[in-house]
């Protein structure tokens, strides 16, 4: 179940995404996971990275592909509706981005 949030969850340096959890409740575990191990491996460009995977999450997943919190449902599908990078990077242009470059201020 989604809860409402403070943006003040720690994302802005949370290389973990414990503030998925907190916020959005431990159905998210699994992209979670995901994230921190990834982000894990990042040494360069991390506050770009971890703006970029937090967009993924509140800007696209939890509005446009809810039904994809099981990350295999992202690649599925459902509805008729398909997840796609065209899709995406669409979904943050109508938010404001015009690129990545806007990705590191937005969430601060």
């Amino acid at each position: 179940m989604r809860r409402k949030g403070s943006k003040n969850d720690g994302r802005t340096s949370d290389l973990t995404f414990s503030w998925l959890l907190t916020t959005h409740g431990p159905e998210w575990l699994q992209w979670q996971q995901y994230a921190a191990a990834w982000m894990a491996e990042q040494h360069k460009g991390t506050s770009t990275k971890l703006a970029s995977l937090t967009a993924f999450f509140e800007t696209y997943l939890l509005k446009h592909a809810p039904y994809a919190i099981n990350v295999a449902e992202l690649f599925r599908g459902k509805n008729g509706h398909h997840c796609s990078s065209e899709e995406f990077v669409k979904v943050l242009k109508a938010s404001g981005l015009s690129d990545h470059s806007g990705l590191a201020d937005r969430s601060n």
